[in-house]
């Protein structure tokens, strides 16, 4: 365990105490709002980009689909009968 004194009161804390049990004195800063939310939102940001990604490729299929049916209907149309 390691301990350290408090500035304020003096008394003795352990070092992982954020604020002094007797006084309420800020023993160590914790991370800020944005440290704190960073992780979070990075992981939101990525699942939303494999989101549109995945999307996207979808997309992109049933482009080729409709496209490979146009050929086919423009092949069929010029076809002598």
């Amino acid at each position: 365990m390691r301990m350290s004194f408090c500035r304020r009161c003096g008394r003795i804390t352990l070092r992982s105490f954020i604020y002094c049990p007797y006084c309420g004195m800020t023993l160590q800063a914790g991370p800020g709002m944005a440290d704190a939310t960073a992780l979070p939102f990075e992981r939101m940001d990525a699942m939303q980009a494999e989101f549109r990604a995945r999307h996207i490729d979808e997309m992109l299929d049933v482009l080729d689909s409709l496209e490979s049916d146009v050929e086919e209907l423009l092949h069929g149309i010029g076809a002598p009968s």
